[in-house]
């Protein structure tokens, strides 16, 4: 905690100078009226406030925004939210960390840390995410625990993605961008106001694009084949009752991602040890060789809804969805052209959610809220691991090990109920309160071949050895949240808040984990001054974790020579941070914002964590070790991020140059800290150009984005497979550019 209040005390320091002097700023005579930042409202209390008046550390992002940004996927969020990190999962899945609380747990019954939402609908699960990026209205990024309202899994805070609800006008618009890897991006929107009471709107996107990666005969990885089409309704009888209908689709193919693979030797000096000092050599990371041609394949369809009936003191509403998410992939998990182990898996899930939530409405002498939640999901997933010993010309298809979970089921039951309660005209004091039951249950079984009818006379006999590694858990929470909000100036606010967050335990196939328990507090202020063109937001935060949750890779010890996912309990950790922002517009032509976050994360307390060792053998083995202070995985200790934008006003129309940077110093991706694991500090720049015509009909722009074209890690491993040991790795999109024509009507 000492280490932080350097920055902590300076940035204080500097909102309160700040917010003395606020009465007399907001006199000032400034330029002209409409020289000012833009009043954003946001829903991140499940209520539409202004975002200066959201005592909630926030990043706001409208829709014009992210397609100026290139924003069309949720892991490239970061370029709009520099202090959000997103990193793979490993097998093309998407892993979000905020302030330094992630889940690195992709599998059937981990949770995220981070609650992502679209319009409302909680979703249980980061996969087929990418394809629901168009036609935005805004994105919201809640930093922080927000269990009380948004209740399970949101540890680390919140990501509200909101897309446009049909209007009363009509209008449409499209666009294509090209840009290099023969990228090509088309996305479409057509507004029909069919009557007074309904009004419907269509939109879609598709996306394609070659591979990042060259893999020769064996494909292109990291490339795109996606298309998705969204259609929404808007009933509205009466002035009390309102239905907004969503029904989406999207699919997706492709290679998708496959790591780059390593293979250690084992000896003397490494045999029995974690390769602490290892440090490969990431050569070209353009292009490598596999041993097999992978493939990603994923289908997903969603139902969601929200209806709103006003009574005369208060709200109802009721927000539902249901989803079916399909995929199959095929992977060479090890990234090298000898076969070491490659990966086959189907899934099949399907997740409904309902909240019934009773609000306060204008006029009420204190906001209020409460409500019920229940979601339940169901899974299907058949998987297995192939290695050289059951690889015959080339066949693949006899399993070392295959995992069969026909029936895998999580059910999550919420109460809540949170008041705001003005103590005076400027005072505000918030309470809240969340209690949860979740319950996670498996049935199924890891079936491991039987070697020596295998390999015993009378040819190969294909036979497996079940082993049950079903289960099932239960676990409660009370979450609790208390706010005390100043609004020292129309313009200036204080807040102080103290919050808890939680998210359940569960089961491996080698092992079970508890639950994780956080305590958050934090102390805030936002601002706004010079006539509205001046922004400065800030934050202090200290949190105490018992518990968190952990995914690392060890050996399934069953004679297999393979490792699996396993999560475990770090004893303890603590992460303190400061946060500020500031938004400038000098001129009616110019708009500056910078940020900067310090974070200082490390276990206090994390014995008995197992590492994976370098082996010689098929059975590998593990050691226990101490990571008490060690850093989280992607926990940066500086988030630096400044972006300009200049407008050029001509008679032939407008010119908008924008240049966005973002710096982050170094920071590991494992538990471990290993030298392999560390991603080394980076900056990376956007540019872009864009024209829009006097009529407003279309516009053009040319970008570019990651113009360093910067190696960045995004998964790392170590894992001893089939007798080899292995060091696998993902990586960030690498230089990009295009230009993207867009018409409106």
């Amino acid at each position: 905690m000492r280490k932080m209040w350097g920055p902590c005390a300076l940035m204080l320091g500097t909102a309160m100078v700040a917010l003395t002097a606020s009465s007399s700023n907001a006199q000032e005579a400034g330029a002209a009226e409409e020289t000012t930042l833009q009043d954003i409202v946001v829903t991140a209390t499940k209520r539409a406030t202004d975002v200066q008046k959201t005592p909630i550390a926030m990043d706001v992002v409208t829709g014009d925004a992210l397609a100026n940004l290139g924003v069309n996927s949720v892991d490239a969020l970061s370029n709009a939210a520099p202090d959000v990190n997103f990193a793979g999962g490993g097998l093309n899945s998407t892993v979000i960390t905020i302030r330094g609380i992630s889940s690195q747990d992709v599998t059937e019954l981990g949770d995220p840390a981070v609650s992502l939402n679209f319009d409302g609908e909680y979703l249980t699960r980061p996969l087929g995410l990418n394809g629901a990026m168009f036609d935005i209205a805004r994105v919201e990024v809640l930093r922080g625990p927000q269990g009380t309202l948004y209740g399970r899994n949101a540890t680390a805070g919140a990501i509200n993605i909101i897309t446009n609800r049909p209007s009363d006008k009509y209008e449409a618009t499209g666009s294509l961008d090209v840009g290099n890897y023969g990228s090509i991006i088309t996305q479409g929107m057509v507004n029909v106001p069919v009557s007074e009471t309904l009004a419907l709107r269509a939109s879609f996107m598709t996306n394609d694009r070659d591979g990042y990666r060259d893999h020769g005969d064996n494909g292109k990885s990291d490339d795109a084949q996606m298309r998705a089409v969204r259609l929404r309704a808007l009933y509205t009888p009466t002035d009390r009752f309102s239905a907004l209908i969503t029904g989406e689709y999207m699919r997706a193919g492709g290679v998708g991602t496959q790591p780059s693979g390593f293979l250690l030797p084992s000896t003397p000096a490494t045999l029995g040890k974690v390769p602490s000092t290892y440090v490969p050599d990431l050569g070209n990371t353009s292009n490598w060789p596999l041993d097999m041609k992978g493939f990603f394949h994923l289908a997903q369809s969603d139902l969601r809804w929200e209806l709103n009936y006003d009574f005369d003191w208060a709200r109802l509403t009721y927000v539902g969805g249901y989803r079916r998410v399909t995929s199959h992939q095929l992977n060479d998990i090890s990234g090298t052209a000898t076969q070491v182990v490659d990966y086959d898996s189907r899934s099949d899930y399907t997740t409904q959610g309902h909240e019934f939530r009773l609000s306060s409405v204008a006029g009420s002498p204190f906001n209020w809220q409460t409500g019920v939640y229940y979601s339940n999901e169901d899974q299907l997933t058949d998987s297995g691991l192939f290695t050289p010993a059951t690889a015959f010309n080339g066949a693949r298809d006899v399993y070392t090990v295959k995992f069969n979970y026909p029936n895998v089921k999580a059910t999550s039951t919420a109460l809540f109920a949170q008041v705001s309660e003005p103590l005076t005209d400027s005072l505000t004091f918030t309470q809240g309160v969340r209690w949860t039951h979740d319950e996670k249950s498996r049935v199924g079984t890891q079936n491991t071949l039987n070697f020596g009818q295998y390999f015993g006379s009378g040819g190969h006999t294909i036979a497996y050895t079940p082993l049950d590694v079903g289960g099932q858990g239960s676990w409660y929470r009370t979450n609790w949240h208390v706010g005390l909000d100043w609004q020292v100036a129309p313009d200036s606010m204080v807040y102080v808040k103290a919050s808890s967050g939680y998210k359940s335990g569960g089961f491996t196939t080698v092992n079970t984990y508890g639950p994780e328990d956080l305590r958050a507090y934090e102390i805030g202020t936002k601002n706004r001054f010079w006539n509205n063109r001046l922004e400065v937001n800030g934050d202090l935060f200290h949190y105490d974790y018992t518990g968190q949750q952990v995914a690392t890779f060890v050996p399934t010890n069953d004679g297999t020579g393979l490792s699996v996912l396993s999560t475990q309990n770090a004893g303890a950790s603590t992460m303190d941070g400061v946060e500020a922002e500031v938004t400038v517009m000098p001129t009616k032509a110019d708009k500056v914002h910078f940020s900067a976050n310090y974070l200082f994360a490390e276990f206090t307390k994390f014995t008995g964590a197992q590492a994976v060792i370098v082996s010689s053998v098929s059975d590998p083995g593990s050691v226990s070790v101490d990571l008490k202070g060690n850093t989280p995985p992607q926990s940066p200790k500086w988030t630096l991020g400044m972006s300009w934008e200049h407008t050029f006003n001509f008679s032939w129309g407008d010119l908008v140059a924008t240049a966005q940077g973002r710096y982050l110093s170094a920071y590991y991706l494992t538990p471990y800290n290993l030298l392999a694991d560390r991603q080394p500090g980076y900056h990376q720049t956007d540019l872009s150009l864009a024209y829009y015509a006097p009529s407003g009909h279309w516009d053009l722009m040319a970008y570019v984005r990651n113009l360093e074209d910067n190696r960045v890690l995004t998964y790392s491993s170590f894992t001893s497979q089939g007798g080899s040991n292995v060091y696998s790795f993902t990586f960030a999109p690498p230089l990009t550019y295009g230009a993207r024509l867009a018409v409106h009507w």
